[in-house]
Protein backbone atom coordinates (compact mmCIF):
# COMPACT_ATOMS: atom_id res chain seq x y z
CA UNK A 1 0.00 0.00 0.00
CA UNK A 2 1.42 3.79 -0.83
CA UNK A 3 2.73 5.56 2.40
CA UNK A 4 0.30 8.26 2.17
CA UNK A 5 -2.62 5.75 2.15
CA UNK A 6 -1.00 3.83 5.35
CA UNK A 7 -0.83 7.56 6.61
CA UNK A 8 -4.17 8.25 5.79
CA UNK A 9 -5.86 5.39 7.84
CA UNK A 10 -3.36 6.39 10.81
CA UNK A 11 -4.63 10.00 10.70
CA UNK A 12 -8.01 8.45 10.50
CA UNK A 13 -7.49 6.27 13.53
CA UNK A 14 -6.22 8.99 15.85
CA UNK A 15 -9.30 11.42 14.91
CA UNK A 16 -11.89 8.11 16.06
CA UNK A 17 -9.35 7.66 19.20
CA UNK A 18 -8.10 3.84 18.12
CA UNK A 19 -4.91 2.52 17.74
CA UNK A 20 -4.48 0.07 14.63
CA UNK A 21 -1.32 -2.32 13.85
CA UNK A 22 0.64 -2.12 10.67
CA UNK A 23 -0.49 -5.16 9.59
CA UNK A 24 -3.69 -4.35 10.24
CA UNK A 25 -3.92 -1.17 7.89
CA UNK A 26 -2.52 -3.60 5.29
CA UNK A 27 -5.37 -5.86 5.53
CA UNK A 28 -8.10 -3.64 5.42
CA UNK A 29 -6.28 -1.80 2.44
CA UNK A 30 -5.68 -5.41 0.86
CA UNK A 31 -9.63 -5.93 1.40
CA UNK A 32 -10.35 -2.10 -0.45
CA UNK A 33 -8.36 -3.59 -3.50
CA UNK A 34 -10.61 -6.81 -3.27
CA UNK A 35 -13.68 -4.90 -3.18
CA UNK A 36 -12.67 -2.30 -6.15
CA UNK A 37 -11.96 -5.21 -8.19
CA UNK A 38 -15.18 -7.28 -7.81
CA UNK A 39 -17.07 -4.17 -8.20
CA UNK A 40 -16.30 -3.94 -11.77
CA UNK A 41 -18.42 -6.81 -12.46
CA UNK A 42 -20.72 -6.90 -9.71
CA UNK A 43 -22.28 -3.92 -7.87
CA UNK A 44 -20.75 -3.66 -4.07
CA UNK A 45 -20.03 0.20 -3.98
CA UNK A 46 -20.46 3.64 -5.44
CA UNK A 47 -17.07 4.06 -4.28
CA UNK A 48 -14.48 4.41 -7.34
CA UNK A 49 -10.97 4.80 -5.46
CA UNK A 50 -9.27 3.49 -2.01
CA UNK A 51 -9.45 7.30 -1.02
CA UNK A 52 -13.37 7.46 -1.88
CA UNK A 53 -13.67 4.01 0.67
CA UNK A 54 -10.84 5.33 3.25
CA UNK A 55 -13.42 9.22 3.51
CA UNK A 56 -16.99 7.43 3.35
CA UNK A 57 -16.89 4.40 4.77
CA UNK A 58 -13.83 3.25 6.75
CA UNK A 59 -14.89 5.86 9.66
CA UNK A 60 -17.81 3.51 10.31
CA UNK A 61 -16.03 0.92 10.74
CA UNK A 62 -13.21 2.42 13.09
CA UNK A 63 -16.48 3.98 14.92
CA UNK A 64 -17.67 0.68 15.50
CA UNK A 65 -14.36 -0.25 16.87
CA UNK A 66 -14.63 2.77 19.32
CA UNK A 67 -17.64 2.30 20.40
CA UNK A 68 -18.31 -1.48 20.87
CA UNK A 69 -16.99 -3.13 23.63
CA UNK A 70 -13.90 -6.05 23.13
CA UNK A 71 -16.07 -8.75 24.20
CA UNK A 72 -18.97 -8.23 22.48
CA UNK A 73 -19.85 -10.21 19.45
CA UNK A 74 -21.79 -8.61 15.98
CA UNK A 75 -24.32 -9.51 13.71
CA UNK A 76 -24.44 -6.74 10.53
CA UNK A 77 -27.75 -7.50 8.45
CA UNK A 78 -27.19 -6.77 4.94
CA UNK A 79 -23.66 -6.54 4.66
CA UNK A 80 -23.28 -6.01 1.12
CA UNK A 81 -19.80 -5.39 -0.11
CA UNK A 82 -18.70 -6.04 3.33
CA UNK A 83 -18.68 -2.44 4.72
CA UNK A 84 -18.21 -1.48 7.62
CA UNK A 85 -18.18 -5.15 8.60
CA UNK A 86 -14.99 -6.45 7.17
CA UNK A 87 -12.91 -3.47 8.62
CA UNK A 88 -14.32 -3.87 11.96
CA UNK A 89 -13.84 -7.24 11.86
CA UNK A 90 -10.14 -6.84 11.11
CA UNK A 91 -9.80 -4.26 13.77
CA UNK A 92 -11.22 -6.90 16.19
CA UNK A 93 -9.74 -10.30 15.71
CA UNK A 94 -11.09 -11.30 19.19
CA UNK A 95 -14.74 -10.61 18.22
CA UNK A 96 -17.18 -13.43 16.40
CA UNK A 97 -19.04 -11.45 13.19
CA UNK A 98 -21.68 -12.78 11.64
CA UNK A 99 -22.68 -10.89 8.03
CA UNK A 100 -26.06 -11.41 6.58
CA UNK A 101 -26.31 -10.43 2.98
CA UNK A 102 -29.49 -11.88 0.71
CA UNK A 103 -28.08 -11.69 -2.28
CA UNK A 104 -25.81 -14.35 -4.22
CA UNK A 105 -23.03 -12.76 -5.70
CA UNK A 106 -22.50 -10.30 -2.98
CA UNK A 107 -22.59 -13.39 -0.48
CA UNK A 108 -19.82 -14.58 -2.85
CA UNK A 109 -17.52 -11.39 -2.21
CA UNK A 110 -18.13 -11.51 1.38
CA UNK A 111 -16.71 -15.45 1.59
CA UNK A 112 -14.21 -14.59 -1.17
CA UNK A 113 -13.15 -12.01 1.13
CA UNK A 114 -12.74 -13.74 4.28
CA UNK A 115 -10.50 -16.38 2.54
CA UNK A 116 -8.28 -14.09 1.16
CA UNK A 117 -7.58 -12.31 4.31
CA UNK A 118 -8.03 -15.32 6.73
CA UNK A 119 -10.54 -13.76 9.47
CA UNK A 120 -11.73 -17.45 10.48
CA UNK A 121 -13.76 -15.51 13.14
CA UNK A 122 -16.38 -14.16 10.15
CA UNK A 123 -19.07 -16.08 9.55
CA UNK A 124 -20.58 -14.87 6.44
CA UNK A 125 -24.77 -16.32 5.86
CA UNK A 126 -26.83 -15.60 2.91
CA UNK A 127 -29.99 -14.39 4.48
CA UNK A 128 -32.18 -11.91 5.70
CA UNK A 129 -33.03 -10.18 9.28
CA UNK A 130 -36.06 -12.20 9.67
CA UNK A 131 -34.15 -15.67 9.87
CA UNK A 132 -32.14 -14.45 12.39
CA UNK A 133 -32.61 -15.62 16.11
CA UNK A 134 -32.71 -13.06 19.21
CA UNK A 135 -29.19 -12.81 19.84
CA UNK A 136 -27.21 -12.52 23.53
CA UNK A 137 -24.48 -10.46 24.39
CA UNK A 138 -23.90 -8.78 20.64
CA UNK A 139 -24.36 -5.78 18.72
CA UNK A 140 -26.91 -5.98 15.59
CA UNK A 141 -25.78 -3.24 13.00
CA UNK A 142 -27.14 -2.61 9.48
CA UNK A 143 -26.15 0.21 7.32
CA UNK A 144 -28.21 1.75 4.39
CA UNK A 145 -30.32 -1.12 4.71
CA UNK A 146 -33.14 0.03 6.13
CA UNK A 147 -34.37 3.60 7.39
CA UNK A 148 -33.00 4.35 11.10
CA UNK A 149 -36.49 4.09 12.78
CA UNK A 150 -37.52 0.76 10.74
CA UNK A 151 -33.89 -0.78 11.29
CA UNK A 152 -34.67 -0.35 15.39
CA UNK A 153 -38.34 -1.39 14.82
CA UNK A 154 -37.50 -4.71 13.43
CA UNK A 155 -34.10 -5.28 15.28
CA UNK A 156 -34.68 -4.53 18.98
CA UNK A 157 -36.79 -7.83 19.32
CA UNK A 158 -33.79 -9.37 18.45
CA UNK A 159 -31.77 -7.88 21.61
CA UNK A 160 -31.89 -10.66 24.40
CA UNK A 161 -30.35 -9.23 27.81
CA UNK A 162 -27.31 -7.10 27.12
CA UNK A 163 -28.17 -7.44 23.56
CA UNK A 164 -27.85 -4.19 21.93
CA UNK A 165 -28.75 -2.04 18.47
CA UNK A 166 -26.42 -0.03 16.70
CA UNK A 167 -27.55 2.43 13.69
CA UNK A 168 -25.77 4.86 12.09
CA UNK A 169 -27.08 8.31 11.71
CA UNK A 170 -26.08 11.34 8.89
CA UNK A 171 -26.89 14.56 9.75
CA UNK A 172 -30.30 14.52 8.42
CA UNK A 173 -31.40 12.45 11.49
CA UNK A 174 -31.57 13.44 15.48
CA UNK A 175 -30.83 10.80 17.24
CA UNK A 176 -33.28 12.22 20.07
CA UNK A 177 -36.69 11.84 17.81
CA UNK A 178 -35.82 8.22 17.50
CA UNK A 179 -37.63 5.88 19.40
CA UNK A 180 -36.88 4.35 21.63
CA UNK A 181 -34.37 7.01 22.64
CA UNK A 182 -30.39 6.08 22.66
CA UNK A 183 -28.76 5.58 25.74
CA UNK A 184 -25.40 5.91 23.96
CA UNK A 185 -24.00 8.34 21.19
CA UNK A 186 -20.73 8.94 18.99
CA UNK A 187 -20.46 11.27 16.96
CA UNK A 188 -17.53 11.74 14.22
CA UNK A 189 -16.36 12.87 10.89
CA UNK A 190 -15.95 11.25 7.51
CA UNK A 191 -12.64 12.03 6.05
CA UNK A 192 -14.70 14.69 4.50
CA UNK A 193 -15.72 16.26 7.57
CA UNK A 194 -19.78 15.21 7.31
CA UNK A 195 -20.56 14.91 10.47
CA UNK A 196 -22.31 11.17 11.29
CA UNK A 197 -23.71 9.74 14.62
CA UNK A 198 -23.38 6.02 15.95
CA UNK A 199 -26.55 5.59 18.18
CA UNK A 200 -26.97 2.93 20.59
CA UNK A 201 -30.47 1.22 21.73
CA UNK A 202 -31.87 -1.92 23.72
CA UNK A 203 -34.48 -3.08 25.72
CA UNK A 204 -33.67 -0.91 28.32
CA UNK A 205 -33.08 2.12 26.33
Amino acid sequence: MRSSISHQFQILAQRIGISVSPHQIEQIGQFLELLLLWNQKVNLTGARSIEDLLNDHLPDSFSMAKIIPSDFNVVDIGSGGGLPGIPFAILRPESKILLVEPRAKRTAFLLQACRQLKLSHVTVLRGRLEEIQPQNHVYLSSKATFDPQTWINLSISLCVADSRVLAFLGRETNPNELTPTPFQKFHYLTGNNVPRCLAIFGPSA
